[in-house]
C-alpha cells in the first residue's frame, strides 16, 4: 500500500469494531457499498462492516468484476475501533481473518497434536513410517488440518503456522521416534525462504530428542504453487545434511514435472489420490503408470497414497509401488502404528 493510501485510512477513519474496514476509491463500487453499509461525507469510499453484516458484504463482492475485487482493499477493525491500514488486502482475506478468531490460539503448543497414519511396505505390509496429520483444539473445538491452513492464509501466518507444526510433530512423536521407524512431516516450500534461518528450529527439537536424522522423512506439500526449483533443492539440500529423506507429496498431473528437474530428486513421491481413482474407476492408467514409471526410473520410491480399496491396492502392486499408505490398511489415529498391518485391511 502507498504511504498516500495508509494515509487516507489512519486519517478519516473514524470506526468501532469488531469489523471490517472496506476502502474502495472506484466510483463504480462505492454506491454499492453505500447501498449496504453507512458512509459519513468525509470519508472518500471508507466502509465499516460489523461483524453481524459479513453476508451482506459478501453479497456485494459477489456483483463486481475481478477488477473491482482486486482494487478494494479491506483489513479487520479490532474491538476497540482501531486497525493496521497497513495489512490491508483483499476483502475476501479480511472476511476469512473475522471468522477465524481462534487462528492464534490454534498455535498454541498446549492446542496442537496429531493423528497418525502408517506408511506401509507393499509386499510384506511392515509399517515403515507413519505420517503425522495436524489438529488443533481450542475451548473445546477440533479444528481439522485444511482449515488450518485455510486460516494461515487468511492472516498471512503460514510460516508460522509451518514452523509451530513441524516443531510440534517431532516433539509430540518422541516415543515414536524411538520405535525406529520414519516419521513423515509436511511442510510449505514457500515459508522457507533461507534455509538456514527457518529450519532452525525444525532441527533444534530433533536435537533436543537425540533422535537420529534419518528418521525423518519432510514431505514438500502445494508443491504444484511453488515454481522455484532451485530455492527447493537448496532446502532438499538442508534437509539431507543432517541426514533426513526428502519426499514429494500429493504428486498429480500438475506437479509431475519436477521428477523431470535434475535439481530436486526426492527420496519418496506420493502419487496424488486423484489420479489413482481416474486410473482404476475412470479406466484411464496410462497418467498414474508414467508418473510412477518416471519416479522408479529416477531411483525414487513411489507411495501410493490414499488408495481404498483392493482394487486400487492391486493395481499398485501391478506396477511395482514400493509403498502404500491409506484407508485400506488404516485410517488416521492419535496413535502411530507399529509392525505388521496384514490382515487388518478395510476392504
Amino acid at each position: 500500500m502507498s504511504s498516500d493510501g495508509a494515509c487516507r485510512w489512519s486519517r478519516e477513519a473514524v470506526v468501532t469494531g469488531p469489523g471490517i474496514a472496506v476502502l474502495s476509491t472506484l466510483p463504480s463500487v462505492r454506491p454499492r457499498l453505500r447501498m449496504a453499509f453507512d458512509e459519513s461525507p468525509d470519508r472518500e469510499g471508507l466502509f465499516a462492516a460489523p461483524v453481524d453484516r459479513l453476508d451482506e458484504l459478501r453479497d456485494v463482492l459477489s456483483l463486481l468484476s475481478v477488477f473491482e475485487r482486486q482494487t478494494t482493499r479491506a483489513c479487520v477493525i479490532a474491538n476497540d475501533g482501531s486497525f493496521d491500514p497497513w495489512r490491508a488486502g483483499p476483502v475476501e482475506r479480511g472476511i476469512r481473518q473475522i471468522e477465524t478468531p481462534w487462528f492464534s490460539d490454534a498455535l498454541l503448543p498446549q492446542n496442537i497434536a496429531f493423528h497418525y497414519q502408517p506408511i506401509v511396505d507393499a509386499r510384506t505390509f511392515e509399517v515403515i513410517g507413519n505420517e503425522a496429520l495436524a489438529r488443533a483444539r481450542v475451548d473445546g473445538w477440533g479444528i481439522g488440518p485444511e482449515l488450518l491452513v485455510d486460516a494461515a492464509h487468511a492472516h498471512d501466518e503460514l510460516l508460522a503456522l509451518d514452523e509451530a507444526l513441524r516443531r510440534e510433530a517431532i516433539i509430540k512423536s518422541a516415543e515414536y521416534l524411538r520405535s525406529g521407524l520414519k516419521l513423515f512431516i509436511n511442510f510449505f516450500p514457500m515459508t522457507v525462504y533461507d534455509p538456514a534461518t527457518c529450519l532452525q528450529s525444525t532441527f533444534s527439537a530433533a536435537n533436543s530428542l537425540g533422535v537420529p536424522f534419518d528418521r525423518f522423512v519432510f514431505e514438500v506439500i502445494e508443491s504444484e504453487t511453488y515454481p522455484d526449483a532451485e530455492q527447493l533443492r537448496r532446502i532438499v539440500e538442508a534437509y539431507r545434511s543432517r541426514g533426513a529423506g526428502v519426499a514429494l507429496g500429493d504428486l498429480s498431473s500438475g506437479s509431475a514435472s519436477l521428477l523431470s528437474d535434475e535439481r530436486f530428486v526426492p527420496d519418496y513421491v506420493k502419487l496424488d489420490r486423484d489420479l489413482l481413482r481416474r486410473a482404476v474407476e475412470g479406466g484411464r492408467p496410462g497418467l498414474y503408470a508414467g508418473v510412477a514409471r518416471l519416479a522408479q526410473d529416477r531411483g525414487v520410491a513411489v507411495v501410493a497414497e490414499g488408495f481404498e480399496t483392493k482394487a486400487e491396492f492391486e493395481f499398485c502392486l501391478e506396477l511395482g509401488v514400493e509403498y502404500a499408505q491409506g484407508y485400506y490398511f488404516r485410517r488416521p489415529m492419535s496413535e502411530p502404528a507399529v509392525g505388521s498391518l496384514a490382515g487388518r485391511s478395510a476392504a
